[in-house]
């Protein structure tokens, strides 16, 4: 398994839903969006392995979260287990009244820092004496707390035309906010990747030096997304199995398929019920949808389980053709997993 930082050297601004709400870009990347945005750079690079580079990648990939860096050391940070709560550190109802608040701003957080996420994977509970908030969706434990930086980014909005998607020209009178995400100084995005091979490695890593230079997101014509990446080995999070029947954390987009590993060779019909893999899981979903490219073509809609569900087996995933492009080329979203 490799990591690998993205330094951004100018703004970005993605919306990986496709909401047109414009104004509001996710300020970290999802799986499916950077697998994406990979295959259609090797495009570039190698095109008569686009196909199948589309729909059957040699990489898996986890989305990319926030980090913080210093000189000696790197903050990892991950999504919040589905399966976490809050909890005060007293069993009075009066005090647990009290304190209602302070489940409220937990209950908010969205991003912990790895020794942070360790601890709540054994124990699915975040005492809010033992933490330390930033920007209010980030926690990491209450010794750390003058190591981290008071924010990791800032959102800008900026007015804009309408423009037709046809014609590509100004729509005269018609103007929107478009938002854009500005990362502090030492910090950015890592993700997590494994490969095929080596030779599948390193034909990632030259795809993903293009679109550092090329930029990722919306508005990459005018500077956009535009990163410097390099590995990082220090992602080495001490995880112990929790004594709990579901304990595979999925850090990635996942749309398994109903009967998942039904293909197997040691496929039985208890592998095959949906029932049994989704039995004790904690997870939320989400709707992806979106364009395809300057097309004007919207991308077919598609339910995936988000980042920090967990289940009680490591699935497998989907690739899920979405829609076609020009008529005959086929346009995909990768809905595999990547588990911990």
């Amino acid at each position: 398994m490799k990591c690998y930082c993205l330094r951004f050297k100018s703004p970005f601004h993605v919306d990986t839903r496709g909401t047109g709400f414009y104004e509001q870009s996710d300020h970290y990347i999802q799986s499916s969006t950077l697998s994406a945005a990979i295959v259609s750079i090797w495009a570039l690079l190698a095109p008569e392995e686009a196909a199948s580079w589309a729909s059957q990648p040699e990489f898996k990939l986890s989305s990319a979260f926030p980090y913080y860096q210093t000189k000696d050391q790197t903050y990892f940070f991950l999504p919040r287990p589905v399966n976490s709560m809050a909890t005060v550190l007293n069993d009075d109802p009066e005090i647990i009244q009290k304190n209602f608040k302070h489940i409220k701003k937990i209950n908010k957080i969205k991003w912990l820092e790895s020794r942070l996420w360790t601890k709540v994977i054994s124990n699915p509970q975040i005492e809010y004496d033992n933490i330390h908030i930033i920007s209010n969706i980030f926690a990491c434990h209450k010794n750390m707390a003058t190591l981290m930086p008071s924010r990791f980014w800032e959102k800008e909005e900026k007015p804009r035309l309408y423009t037709d998607r046809f014609t590509n020209q100004a729509i005269k009178g018609l103007i929107f906010r478009f938002g854009r995400i500005h990362f502090e100084d030492n910090c950015g995005l890592y993700f997590l990747a494994t490969f095929d091979n080596n030779d599948a490695r390193l034909k990632f890593e030259s795809a993903l030096t293009l679109l550092g230079d090329s930029g990722i997101g919306s508005d990459r014509n005018s500077g956009n997304g535009l990163f410097e990446w390099e590995e990082n080995d220090q992602f080495k999070p001490n995880l112990i199995a929790p004594k709990l029947e579901a304990s595979h954390v999925c850090l990635s987009l996942l749309n398994p398929c109903i009967k998942e590993n039904c293909k197997e060779v040691s496929c039985t019909e208890k592998d095959c019920d949906v029932s049994h893999w989704l039995k004790k899981s904690s997870y939320q979903l989400l709707t992806n949808a979106g364009w395809i490219g300057t097309s004007g073509k919207r991308k077919k809609s598609v339910r995936m389980f988000v980042e920090g569900s967990i289940f009680s087996k490591k699935l497998k995933g989907n690739i899920i053709e979405v829609g076609e492009l020009n008529g005959n080329i086929k346009v995909y979203r990768d809905g595999r997993g990547f588990f911990l």
